[in-house]
């Protein structure tokens, strides 16, 4: 596995002490990132179903 690299470094200074920073990023492009949409009345998960649009069939995500 590979060290992560800082996206970007610098230093946040007050007065006469100064801080090393570095920045990462949260998520690689490798991990997927989902969300889930809520009904607001009832708080339950809304499911997302994908349908053909000429015959009407479910289709898997993958087409």
């Amino acid at each position: 596995m590979v060290a992560p690299r800082a996206n970007w470094k610098g230093y946040i200074k007050f007065g006469e002490v100064a801080f090393p920073i570095a920045l990462y990023t949260a998520a690689s492009s490798s991990e997927r990132i989902a969300f889930n949409t809520l009904n607001r009345k009832t708080g339950n998960r809304v499911r997302r179903e994908f349908v053909d649009s000429e015959t009407g069939d479910p289709v898997d995500r993958e087409g």
